[in-house]
């Protein structure tokens, strides 16, 4: 009768043993069920910043009656009211505002009106900006604009003429 024994060899035979144990142990592993479950991963990147203007109604600005011969001086100034709101990260950029419109015909740096020889100085915390022109804000702080009457030397109008000029206020992140 033929028994199965084992006897150590030294450490040769120490080493085949535990490379057998590894080897089942791996095999037993192998043939276990895989048990699987679902991740969700939820969240919102925001890339970019955004900025809005409160409202929908465009801005009026009512100057009233004019006495043209007071158009000097600033004597007739309106702010321009509105509400601005920033969220998020505007990645590095600059938030920056401009008043757009088309330029008075006797001085390409004021706002033209339908009255001819009459046009608005745009001001910005009471200095006069360039029309059409980038200007950097803190929306933390958002500027104050104001429209100034401007009447072109020797212009003369009638006495109960209406007037209307428009531009149109961007945010924008350059």
């Amino acid at each position: 009768m033929m028994r199965n024994t084992f006897r150590r060899r030294g450490p040769q035979a120490m080493q085949v043993l535990a490379l057998a144990s590894l080897l089942l142990s791996g095999t037993a592993l192998a043939k276990m069920d895989d048990s699987t479950v679902n991740v969700k991963i939820s969240g919102t990147v925001v890339a970019n910043g955004s900025c809005t203007f409160t409202g929908t109604d465009p801005i009026a600005v009512e100057f009233g009656d004019v006495i043209i011969n007071d158009i000097k001086d600033k004597a007739y100034k309106q702010s321009l009211p509105y509400t601005l709101s920033c969220k998020g990260d505007p990645g590095g950029k600059a938030i920056q505002m401009k008043l757009t419109g088309t330029a008075a015909d006797f001085d390409g740096t004021l706002l033209k009106t339908d009255a001819k020889g009459l046009g608005l100085s745009l001001q910005k915390d009471d200095k006069a900006m360039a029309l059409n022109q980038w200007v950097d804000i803190d929306p933390a702080s958002p500027p104050k604009f104001d429209a100034v009457l401007v009447k072109q030397k020797d212009a003369s109008f009638q006495n109960g003429q209406a007037f209307n000029g428009s531009a149109t206020l961007i945010v924008g992140f350059n």
